[in-house]
């Protein structure tokens, strides 16, 4: 596969956009829950405005990663980099690298929860008296965002294909078929 620095910064950059979208997705119920737990006049409001920008920029550098890309490579952005990897196995790379990164994540975060959950209620039933249960519904506002995002890295790695040729797809449809000749340059060059 031969491909331009440009290229590479627009994968990379719709990568981010990818981060930024789940990321937001996973953390704004979180903190609407919190908000509702301690009554916040105002914070939700913010919090959608604040949700809903994130979204629409992600949105915005998934659809036109391109000006970003030419401001940060410059001149060099016309650079070919030559690899015997085609694009759709790199976008599968990246999408399952990403996936992976959000389950790891979730993972270290679970685990965290998980222990302080359990101390929490060490302590509580040798001096206060608060039961595991009362500690871990009071913790369920944090643990269902992160189940959420486990499960989501999980499907995010392990349907990378399908992602990839779902947005091939997307990307394509409404253009006409390739002519023979096309798919024959296309068999012989790769």
């Amino acid at each position: 596969m031969r491909t331009s620095l440009y290229s590479v910064l627009c994968i990379l950059i719709r990568l981010g956009a990818v981060f930024m979208a789940v990321s937001t997705i996973v953390a704004v119920p979180a903190a609407w829950r919190g908000a509702e737990l301690e009554h916040v006049q105002g914070y939700a409001a913010m919090l959608l405005g604040y949700g809903g920008a994130m979204l629409v920029l992600a949105v915005l550098l998934w659809i036109y990663p391109g000006a970003l890309a030419r401001l940060a490579a410059g001149n060099a952005s016309e650079q070919i980099f030559e690899s015997p990897i085609s694009a759709a196995e790199l976008q599968e790379i990246a999408f399952a690298v990403i996936g992976i990164w959000f389950a790891i994540q979730a993972l270290c975060e679970l685990v965290a929860l998980g222990a302080g959950i359990v101390v929490t209620a060490y302590e509580s039933e040798s001096s206060y008296g608060v039961p595991l249960a009362a500690v871990f519904h009071r913790e369920l506002a944090r643990l269902v965002p992160l189940a959420a995002k486990l499960a989501l890295g999980i499907a995010l790695t392990m349907k990378a294909r399908g992602l990839v040729g779902w947005i091939r797809a997307f990307r394509e449809q409404g253009l006409p078929p390739p002519a023979q000749g096309d798919d024959a340059q296309g068999r012989e060059a790769g």
